[in-house]
């Protein structure tokens, strides 16, 4: 599965990638034929959202979602 993370207004640290990614393994139990996923961390002011698109065969899934745990990891 091909996996991109992309941070918009953000430095996408070690641990910042980690998560993404373990959200992407979570995300995959439910089924596991994904084909691709794109994950969108940003930062607008005060605002911080994760979006997570994963892509199946035929099908697409977009989960969006804003992190209360995102500034912890961004050590802020």
């Amino acid at each position: 599965m091909q996996l991109t993370i992309t941070g918009r207004h953000v430095e996408l640290t070690p641990a910042l990638r980690a998560y993404a990614e373990a959200k992407v393994e979570k995300l995959l139990r439910f089924n596991g034929r994904a084909t691709s996923a794109t994950v969108t961390v940003s930062v607008e002011h005060a605002d911080h959202e994760v979006e997570i698109e994963a892509v199946p065969p035929r099908k697409r899934a977009r989960i969006h979602s804003a992190c209360a745990l995102l500034p912890l990891l961004l050590g802020r």
